[in-house]
């Protein structure tokens, strides 16, 4: 989820004010975790080919695990090959499906 604040609130801020957040108990209550081949599965996402993809890259890298690198690892072998571990991404320009439009999508290219 992504929230962002009222521009009135992004000022209150910048002067030192406080803003009080408070939790929405209803919303809450409505909030609900579904499986992620549930959501890839919504109609609206299966028309997309954008969604689609990334709805695809997120559920492979769901399966295969997510490996984090520090700055002082390698991403090469010895023998100049790739690492299993190490991955590139390819950029992927895709219609959004539904509606018009086309946006960009960077994922792994070994996924």
């Amino acid at each position: 989820c992504l929230c962002k604040l009222d521009p009135k609130y992004e000022e209150m801020l910048k002067r030192g004010g406080e803003v009080e957040l408070l939790p929405q108990e209803e919303e809450i209550l409505m909030a609900d975790w579904i499986d992620m081949e549930d959501y890839a599965r919504q109609s609206l996402w299966r028309e997309s080919p954008l969604y689609k993809e990334m709805n695809g890259a997120m559920l492979k890298a769901a399966g295969k695990g997510i490996a984090y690198a520090s700055a002082d690892d390698e991403c090469n072998n010895s023998d100049g090959k790739d690492d299993d571990e190490s991955h590139g991404f390819v950029a992927k320009n895709l219609p959004i499906g539904h509606r018009p439009g086309k946006n960009t999508i960077y994922v792994s290219s070994k996924l």
